[in-house]
């Protein structure tokens, strides 16, 4: 019984659009010609704020872990490089002997 009486009143509960003197308008000029605006909610409701709020953070630690990682991927690369680069360095010949070739 009560499971109905929610469905009721969740069915009418449904927002009703504002009738149109309801509506805050402002002024604003376009070509220089006075028009009435409607203004719209500028504060969001608490809650979806809140949830936007923490899908911002979200992405925001998302994409700083992603970078992160790169970073550490790219130093661990370059570091790789380093090595391989000094035990190339090790097996040629230092460049101020010049370099003889055989004929």
């Amino acid at each position: 019984m009560v499971f109905i009486i929610h469905i009721i009143r969740r069915i009418f509960r449904k927002r009703r659009p504002t009738r149109e003197n309801e509506q805050p308008t402002q002024i604003v000029y376009v070509n220089g010609q006075p028009q009435q605006q409607p203004v719209y909610n500028q504060e969001p409701s608490r809650r979806r704020n809140r949830r936007r709020i923490g899908f911002i953070r979200r992405l925001i630690r998302r994409r700083r872990r992603k970078r992160e990682s790169q970073e550490a991927a790219a130093n661990q690369n370059k570091t790789q490089q380093e090595s391989e680069n000094n035990q190339n360095n090790n097996n040629q010949p230092p460049p101020s002997e010049p370099m003889t070739e055989i004929s």
